[in-house]
């Protein structure tokens, strides 16, 4: 099967393929990268929303802990993931660009933020 073969697809919205319609490896793949790029958007956004919830103390009336154990609870994300989600969030809040995806090479800051935030968090 070379690189342009048509795929059968599963997905109702593939590429405007239809339900199980026939798309190129070509369409494939660029739907791969457009939802790739929506989804780093998206938990951009998600860890900034964190990031205020916990400068505003939205978590301290649901005898949590911290905002990591209420992420935790309340979203079913590991209690470790969950800290390092309020921290990066916590980054992203002091340096807007790189939230942005205004970073040079459009590095995804959060997918490598361990020596980012070990330098300012």
């Amino acid at each position: 099967m070379g690189s342009s073969s048509a795929v059968l697809t599963g997905s109702a919205d593939t590429a405007g393929s239809g339900a199980g319609g026939w798309v190129s490896v070509e369409l494939l793949e660029a739907e791969i990268r457009r939802r790739s790029a929506n989804l780093t958007a998206a938990e951009a956004d998600w860890l900034l929303l964190i990031a205020e919830f916990d400068r505003r103390g939205g978590w301290e009336g649901s005898g949590c802990t911290s905002c990591a154990v209420w992420l935790s609870w309340q979203c079913g994300v590991d209690r470790a993931v969950a800290y390092e989600k309020v921290r990066v969030g916590r980054v992203l809040e002091q340096f807007p660009g790189l939230a942005a995806g205004d970073a040079v090479g459009g590095v995804v800051v959060f997918e490598g933020s361990g020596s980012v935030t070990d330098r300012h968090g």
